[in-house]
């Protein structure tokens, strides 16, 4: 018998799905650019856990950015909002 803690599941995979095929999706950690991708659904792999900024941004849809933590792999569904 023993503990299992999932504070250390990293490196983790981030998926985040927009359902807008040309969503431009970056993210950053501590100020730090780790990338874009581009598309409907994008997966960020190797990812060390801690807090990440996720910024969307879409043609015709208002930009959205927040922090997240980020602990195991973990799937987010962003909805933007029409300009």
């Amino acid at each position: 018998m023993g503990v299992v803690s999932n504070e250390a599941l990293c490196p983790c995979l981030l998926k985040v799905n927009t359902g807008i095929a040309g969503a431009q999706v970056r993210l950053s950690r501590g100020g730090t650019d780790l990338g874009a991708q581009s598309g409907g659904e994008v997966l960020f792999q190797g990812l060390e856990a801690g807090e990440y900024t996720l910024r969307v941004e879409a043609a015709e849809y208002q930009p959205f950015e927040f922090q997240l933590q980020l602990r195991n792999n973990r799937e987010l569904t962003v909805y933007l909002l029409k300009r």
